[in-house]
């Protein structure tokens, strides 16, 4: 049987193909890149606020002086924060720390639902609420600085971004009620959405 020099030519150009073709990733390269850097990882623990009363909780409250001001209670996975007293303001955070975020965009969001009253004016800060972000011990943390932060709305995602400057390697992230009424919260999530240049 004779075969041609072009059928084996053919048959050695197939195997090199199937060869070529099976030692490339199908993964894309940049994908692989943001999963090592963190890029789409929520940072956050207890999403769902089941250990708000936990001595080991990810949950830290503070807030102005006094007895306590501020009721938080969670069901299903929504956090309720109702103001109960006098005391002008609280802050529920967390603290998150990775070498991962020096020198990239962070974001933190989360569901937002309001009704939060600015009359009676209770005290002389701002009557709002919403997302709190700190980069490390900074003293220039956002305070519900977006729109919806008072009045009634319903739920809706709010989010901030920052970049976080080389050096630094922590974030507090959480919810700052400084008015009447009630803020509720569900979903929330610290990502990175761009890494570091370096």
């Amino acid at each position: 049987m004779r075969v041609s020099v072009k059928s084996i030519a053919a048959k050695w150009l197939g195997v090199i193909w199937v060869l070529i073709l099976g030692g490339c990733s199908t993964e894309p390269i940049e994908e692989t890149v943001h999963q090592a850097c963190g890029e789409g990882e929520n940072w956050l623990s207890d999403t769902a606020f089941t250990e708000l009363e936990a001595n080991d909780s990810p949950w830290f409250y503070n807030q102005h002086a006094g007895e306590r001001s501020f009721l938080f209670t969670s069901e299903a996975g929504t956090l309720t924060l109702q103001r109960i007293s006098d005391e002008p303001w609280m802050i529920l955070r967390q603290t998150v720390a990775s070498d991962k975020f020096a020198g990239a965009t962070v974001r933190f969001s989360a569901q937002l639902k309001g009704d939060v009253a600015t009359q009676p004016r209770l005290h002389g800060f701002e009557h709002k609420a919403g997302l709190y972000f700190n980069i490390g011990q900074r003293r220039d943390p956002v305070m519900a600085d977006h729109v919806p932060n008072s009045g009634e709305w319903e739920w809706q995602t709010i989010s901030v971004s920052r970049v976080i400057p080389e050096g630094e390697h922590e974030v507090q992230v959480g919810f700052v009620h400084q008015g009447g009424g009630t803020l509720w919260v569900k979903e929330p999530e610290l990502v990175i959405t761009n890494c570091s240049s370096l």
